[in-house]
């Protein structure tokens, strides 16, 4: 597996033998910080640069999901995935992780293969999106992505999928009368509430791999 010493993992445990075996599976190929209450690991999202997180659900069950709903929350961590571990023998903590925000899921008892592989996984995709959004694929207006930003994470997807055998699903959501608001309102006013609109639903996104673009209709 690949090095990347730029690739900053937090990992959220109190259960030193979690730590220690996490830090040690990834200290070889990322910078590993390590928080032992959720306290310490919001302290550390303040200035670290963060890439992902890994979260120990099994202990962390209340104080995990008050700490997914606030990092999901503030628009500097929202994105950042986050890897939740549980305990297998509870199955029922993997389907909550997933409707809190949580990008993967790991059993216990720890496996060092499947750790790298999971969080490799999550580092190729953070690298890709950042890639994406670095080759002038954001839209200038509602700083979403624009067409050549969709049609790039659309293929991303597809091919993640194949390679995974899972779905993804596509929504596609128009405005009804906006050229009436337009010639009402004016086209400033008329580009705040697209502003506007393209906030909220970036807003309403739970997990890293949600994404928004925005298919002007002269596009089409």
């Amino acid at each position: 597996m690949e090095a990347d010493r730029n690739f900053t993992v937090l990992a959220v445990s109190d259960n030193y033998a979690s730590s220690d075996i996490l830090n040690s599976i990834l200290s070889p190929y990322y910078n590993v910080k390590i928080a032992t209450c959720i306290s310490d690991a919001l302290a550390l999202l303040k200035g670290a640069g963060i890439d992902l997180i890994i979260l120990d659900y099994e202990y962390y069950s209340k104080e995990g999901h008050g700490f997914l709903t606030t990092i999901k929350s503030i628009e500097e961590t929202m994105r950042i995935p986050v890897i939740l571990i549980g305990d297998s023998s509870n199955p029922e903590y993997e389907e909550q992780a997933f409707a809190l925000g949580a990008a993967d899921y790991i059993n216990k008892p720890l496996r060092a293969s499947i750790v790298k592989v999971r969080v490799n996984n999550q580092r190729l995709l953070v690298r890709q999106i950042r890639a994406i959004e670095e080759l002038g694929m954001i839209d200038p207006l509602t700083n979403v992505a624009n067409r050549r930003g969709f049609d790039n994470r659309i293929n991303l997807e597809w091919l993640r999928a194949m390679r995974d055998k899972s779905n993804f699903s596509i929504a596609i959501a128009d405005i009804d009368h906006f050229k009436a608001y337009n010639d009402d309102y004016g086209h400033i006013q008329g580009d705040v509430l697209l502003r506007s609109i393209a906030k909220q639903i970036v807003s309403m996104l739970k997990r890293p791999a949600d994404f928004v673009a925005r298919w002007a209709a002269r596009n089409l």
